[in-house]
């Protein structure tokens, strides 16, 4: 009952909403790059005559009623790319209208509030497999067979656990595996 207890509170903590700062820094930079690969080239214009033009971007589909997996390809104006370019400061403020609409700021947790409360959640899920391993292993030790779950952590069916040791200085360059250094006169180093 704890494990499915674990579960639903991991469940609950990537279900919950992220803050409205990140969805409005992912909208500004949609924008700003949509509005970017969107805006009209005016440079033809004024170096060499001739007219504007607008971006233009690339198109595909299925293509029904022939071969199957037939696939389509057209090149057609970015029209969202210049309304980017030219309402981008209109359509960040209707964007951020509509995160706050929708948005409980109160419930919002960050990265790092998410990666804190998963990770006790791992630490309590690894510790209650320990607990049902122990008893799994002493009722085997009585003579009964007993299937761990499937999704118990290797570290709770062994009893083991992981540390993070820091590494050591590597080893000397062995003398087959270093390089030959020619010298002037053709002896070698």
């Amino acid at each position: 009952m704890r494990l499915r207890e674990l579960d639903a509170d991991a469940h609950r903590v990537n279900s919950q909403q992220w803050p409205i700062s990140v969805g409005e820094a992912d909208a500004r930079e949609l924008i700003a790059r949509r509005a970017d690969a969107g805006r009209p080239h005016l440079e033809n214009a004024i170096e060499h005559g001739l007219s504007i033009t607008f971006a233009k971007t690339r198109l595909s589909g299925l293509v029904h009623n022939a071969q199957p997996g037939a696939v389509a390809f057209i090149e057609a104006e970015d029209a969202v790319g210049l309304i980017c370019w030219l309402l981008g400061k209109e359509l960040l403020e209707k964007t951020s209208a509509g995160f706050r609409e929708i948005g409980d700021p109160k419930n919002a947790l960050d990265e790092r509030q998410r990666a804190e409360m998963l990770a006790t959640i791992a630490a309590d899920r690894l510790s209650a497999e320990r607990a049902e391993c122990s008893l799994i292993w002493g009722a085997a030790a009585r003579g009964e067979i007993t299937d761990f779950r499937p999704t118990t952590s290797p570290q709770a069916v062994l009893g083991v656990a992981l540390r993070t040791v820091s590494r050591g200085a590597p080893p000397p360059s062995s003398p087959e595996h270093a390089y030959d250094i020619m010298q002037p006169g053709g002896g070698r180093r």
